[in-house]
């Protein structure tokens, strides 16, 4: 996508992105599906698709535990970030 837009496209562009990110953000538990995920991706018009594989039941299910309890614990940006952290170390 260009970056020389007129003035008109970009507010467009940007109401296309709000609007996209807004919808994402307001599906909650069972509204929520994994093809929401390549949807928002695809607004972006870079053909970048989302990864939607799931990694090992085992390393799956330990992840969501631990969310899980993490979010108990407090919804503080420092245990969010905790959380973060024990996913990357995972991926490793």
């Amino acid at each position: 996508m260009s970056m020389e837009l007129p003035y008109h496209a970009l507010l467009s562009r940007v109401a296309i992105l709000e609007a996209a990110i807004r919808k994402h953000r307001s599906q909650k538990l069972d509204d929520r599906c994994w093809l929401d995920d390549e949807e928002l991706y695809s607004v972006l018009g870079d053909g970048v698709k989302a990864d939607t594989r799931l990694p090992p039941k085992e390393d799956f299910l330990s992840a969501c535990s631990h969310f899980w309890h993490c979010r108990q614990a407090t919804d503080s940006p420092e245990d969010a970030l905790k959380l973060y952290r024990y996913l990357e170390h995972k991926k490793e």
